[in-house]
């Protein structure tokens, strides 16, 4: 059986597999206001957004040159959709 607590340890008797539930957190005020986040989810996208909106503000000009990039690179890709 995994580890961890009561709670998030789950047993599906059709498919005989635990399945845990990943860290979160969860806070509110009342019934209609609760926040549950994955805190580890959280702090890496946060970091990775504004590492991002950093460097377009420092440096845009690379910015400008990488985006670019990646937009030429997309249109050279085909598309699932297109009839050969």
């Amino acid at each position: 059986m995994p580890s961890g607590g009561a709670d998030s340890v789950k047993y599906d008797k059709e498919t005989h597999v635990y399945t845990t539930k990943c860290r979160s957190i969860a806070f509110g005020c009342n019934k209609w206001l609760r926040i549950d986040l994955n805190p580890v989810v959280t702090l890496v996208s946060a970091a990775l957004i504004w590492g991002l909106v950093i460097w377009c503000i420092v440096q845009p000009e690379k910015v400008k040159v990488f985006v670019r990039r990646i937009h030429k690179f997309e249109k050279q890709q085909p598309t699932h959709n297109q009839k050969t």
